[in-house]
């Protein structure tokens, strides 16, 4: 790697008392598949993301937040010097059941349309096959710049 350093993008949840409970650094999502409806509950870790929060706490003008919502680099992340970012969950979310956990690297999300990864999971099926099916839209794309592509799915009893 030419003496540079990685980095790492991480998620974690956990499920206990049909509760979802969530941590993420850098840009991977955190989403609810419920009755049709893919619903992001984690914001992430890049420069577009932090404009907004930002502009909304009056630290960028409109026209500066407006310049950075096209950035999608990464502002923190694992392996970074002066890495002290954790995003966690505010409260827990409540479950029905039925709701499918879905965690996702941006070569995931920005390479499909969230709603072809609604309409996967829609198909139902086992998470194993859902996820492999998602992957292979991935493969199937011609994008010389795509990036790595991550998912894993889980389904709440």
């Amino acid at each position: 790697m030419n003496g540079e350093r990685g980095s790492a993008s991480v998620a974690a949840v956990m499920v206990k008392d049909r509760k979802l409970y969530y941590a993420v650094v850098g840009n991977v999502k955190v989403a609810v598949y419920r009755k049709g409806d893919l619903i992001p509950v984690s914001s992430g870790h890049t420069i577009n993301v932090l404009a907004k929060q930002q502009y909304t706490e009056g630290k960028l003008t409109k026209q500066e937040a407006i310049s950075l919502l096209e950035h999608h680099r990464l502002y923190n992340y694992i392996g970074q010097d002066g890495f002290h970012d954790i995003e966690f969950f505010d409260t827990p979310i409540t479950l029905n059941g039925g709701e499918i956990i879905t965690l996702m690297s941006d070569g995931l999300y920005d390479s499909l349309s969230w709603k072809a990864i609604e309409d996967c999971l829609a198909g139902g099926g086992a998470c194993d096959e859902m996820a492999l099916e998602l992957i292979e839209l991935i493969n199937h794309r011609t994008d010389e710049e795509q990036d790595n592509a991550s998912v894993v799915l889980l389904r709440v009893g």
